[in-house]
């Protein structure tokens, strides 16, 4: 593959590299980090169960996330701490393969537990500008892996670009579907900086391919000859993918 593998996000161009710094306190938890025992790393509720690892919020309206890192007591305990998910990294066994007319894709090769964490979407953190740099030098026919992150703290709006093109991990081979199977929560653990964790938002078989939705194509306005076709082949296909004016919108 024409790309370096990384684990978890790094600093690309035009990011702020302060934002990668370990800088939260972190919980002062000795024993099990749980909201029953007052973790500061979970005041909207325990993200996780500790007996299977399963994501106990609504993905479709997730609070805020943080998991907890080496800054916290717990990081001192023998045993592993059941509020860390996304920082663990890949457990499923997973499978790059071939789809025909998608080009690559990613499929499970057991079966995935709704709820349970698939993998980190990972790459470079860069600008806006740099995410219009690299469209303008991309050939037109070439994929785009860029994903755009918006938070929205307070009135603020906070937006971020992580590109997994020339450095990033699996899930830059996640395709587009309409009726998606994996869904997104943003996490934090340890800094600023904030991380996509992919979960399965259904029960997933073994050899079913990976999906998620990047978007509302009927949101977006532009001509369909400059849209790129949707090939989810699913029962509700919006027929096209997302569409923006320009690759940092």
């Amino acid at each position: 593959m024409d790309f370096e593998y990384v684990v978890t996000n790094v600093p690309g161009p035009g990011s702020n590299e302060d934002d990668f710094a370990t800088d939260f306190a972190g919980c002062s938890c000795l024993l099990e980090c749980s909201q029953a025992s007052n973790c500061s790393c979970l005041p909207y509720g325990d993200n996780y169960d500790s007996s299977d690892g399963r994501l106990l919020h609504n993905l479709d309206s997730s609070p805020p996330m943080l998991e907890c890192s080496v800054n916290c007591g717990c990081a001192l305990n023998d045993g592993p701490c059941a509020n860390r998910r996304v920082q663990l990294g890949i457990v499923s066994r997973l499978e790059v393969f071939d789809t025909g007319e998608k080009g690559f894709g990613l499929r499970a090769v057991e079966a995935i537990p709704k709820g349970h964490f698939i993998c980190e979407y990972a790459g470079e953190v860069i600008s806006a500008e740099e995410v219009d740099k690299r469209a303008a030098a991309r050939p037109s026919q070439t994929h785009n892996y860029v994903m755009t992150v918006k938070e929205h703290i307070g009135d603020e709006v906070r937006t971020i670009f992580i590109d997994p093109s020339a450095r990033g991990n699996l899930a830059r081979f996640i395709n587009h579907s309409c009726q998606p199977n994996v869904k997104l929560a943003i996490v934090r653990f340890g800094a600023q900086v904030p991380h996509v964790g992919m979960f399965a938002c259904k029960e997933i078989q073994a050899g079913e391919e990976l999906g998620y939705f990047y978007g509302d194509a009927s949101a977006n306005t532009g001509d369909n000859a400059e849209r790129k076709s949707c090939l989810c082949s699913s029962d509700r296909c919006r027929l096209f993918l997302p569409y923006s004016a320009t690759a940092s919108s």
